[in-house]
């Protein structure tokens, strides 16, 4: 058997070793594999007036790749032609260039003037693990007519995804104690009891403790109703609902 040494990023191997596409890698292990605008900052909001969009700092990540906007951008749009409207996008452009030096920064993609019914501009995209050079990651299309911007939107990419504390805030414990009566329904063995649950939809439920460790498990019947075997009658079994609200 041949042995495959692994690569220990986060331990100390005695020369300079861990990359950005290591770190890249492992933000998207935690993170997600797509585009995501984190919950820092000001959360890269937009605001409008004139001929200019306002980008407030913020955090994303695009495909592993942490980007941080730290200051306040203000971005030019050009009016449409006369009697014309038209989309721009306004997108986080990343790059690399022949010497491996990756930078990224805000950009305009304009998209073509229209009488009736403008499209979105086609936004360039790229596959960052597979090597390639360039990406774009759509934030906001904007809608230009001759006299200056009409409207915002943000692009279906804008995701704010919460962070674990807030995960873990979203997740709420309800144990609830069942006694299993004797003389209870048997199945194959096991003697059951039917109990209603005081929430509807559990994320999860499971046996937490039954009397002096007896086998026991526990399914969802339905919805709003549980069914708790044990091996033997008249035994206290506590179960446990878990709901994440998020």
């Amino acid at each position: 058997m041949a042995n495959c040494d692994a690569h220990v990023v986060t331990g100390h191997q005695g020369t300079p070793h861990v990359s950005a596409s290591d770190a890249g890698y492992f933000n998207a292990g935690v993170v997600g594999l797509e585009k995501y605008v984190l919950g820092t900052s000001e959360k890269l909001r937009a605001e409008t007036s004139g001929n200019t969009v306002t980008i407030y700092p913020g955090d994303l990540v695009d495909q592993g790749r942490h980007i941080n906007l730290p200051e306040i951008s203000t971005i030019y749009i050009q009016n449409a032609p006369a009697g014309y409207t038209r989309y721009d996008a306004i997108v986080m452009h990343y790059a690399r260039d022949l010497e491996g030096v990756e930078t990224a920064q805000l950009q305009v993609i304009q998209g073509t003037p229209s009488q009736s019914d403008p499209e979105y501009p086609t936004i360039n995209g790229g596959d960052i693990y597979s090597g390639d050079v360039i990406d774009n990651y759509a934030l906001y299309y904007v809608l230009a007519n001759e006299a200056g911007i009409a409207d915002i939107e943000e692009a279906v990419d804008f995701i704010v995804i919460n962070p674990l504390s807030d995960i873990r805030g979203a997740l709420k414990d309800n144990t609830i104690d069942i006694d299993l009566a004797t003389g209870s329904e048997q199945y194959a063995g096991w003697y059951y009891v039917n109990i209603p649950l005081p929430i509807a939809n559990p994320s999860a439920i499971s046996v937490v403790s039954a009397t002096n460790n007896r086998p026991a498990f526990v399914q969802l019947v339905s919805s709003s109703m549980a069914r708790v075997y044990c091996n033997q009658s008249n035994v206290q079994v506590t179960i446990r609902c878990l709901y994440c609200t998020l």
